[in-house]
């Protein structure tokens, strides 16, 4: 039974995850899906939304919101999950990317501030993702999409242009989709195999 690791790279409503194992020379990428974290009936980019509509609705916007993400987010840690199982796999834990710098912890501050706005949907997000792996039983890491490759590197006694080259190598090989948020995923998953990273998530954002 293959002993696999999963990164996920974030975005507004969606995330990229690859589960791979780690074996010599190279890493074998065992899943590779989209994840659906908001449906579509709610705002992806839902902190947009709440500080362009009425200011009397927002709060009850965002916990719309909010709720819609967690039950979306649930499904989509499941599905990749119990397809990992079916298929002989144990997950080593999930790596999601560091939250942002603190927030305002009211929500007239973040609505106030266009880059508090994107923080506070990043936030959202990747707050989702960990929650729900928590509840799923997973190790969760925290991970810096900017130094992901560096840092597994680091992690796996190689250099950052030897890794560099074996993930364009594993892309060619997969053939498309293979972009860089599939190189950070793999990179974060390849942190979680060797054990290394922070396992405890950044405290939750309260914004009421």
């Amino acid at each position: 039974m293959a002993r696999v690791g999963i990164g996920v790279r974030d975005h507004s409503g969606w995330a990229v995850a690859v589960a791979v194992a780690a074996r010599r020379g190279g890493v074998d990428v065992v899943d590779r899906r989209r994840l659906l974290l908001c449906p579509e009936r709610v705002p992806r980019m839902m902190f947009h939304a709440a500080a362009q509509g009425p200011p009397a609705g927002a709060a009850s916007a965002i916990e719309l919101a909010e709720r819609s993400v967690q039950e979306c987010t649930a499904r989509a840690v499941t599905e990749i999950t119990e397809a990992l199982a079916g298929g002989g796999h144990t997950v080593a834990g999930i790596a999601v990317a560091h939250g942002p710098p603190r927030l305002p912890c009211d929500l007239d501050g973040i609505l106030a501030s266009h880059a508090f706005v994107h923080a506070a949907e990043a936030d959202l997000y990747r707050r989702a993702l960990v929650e729900r792996a928590e509840a799923a039983g997973l190790r969760v890491v925290r991970y810096a999409p900017k130094t992901a490759i560096a840092d597994a590197a680091a992690a796996t006694g190689t250099r950052p242009e030897q890794l560099e080259a074996t993930l364009s190598a594993v892309g060619e090989e997969l053939g498309p989709p293979w972009q860089k948020d599939h190189r950070e995923a793999v990179a974060a998953a390849l942190v979680v195999l060797a054990g290394r990273g922070a396992d405890r998530p950044s405290p939750p954002s309260r914004r009421r």
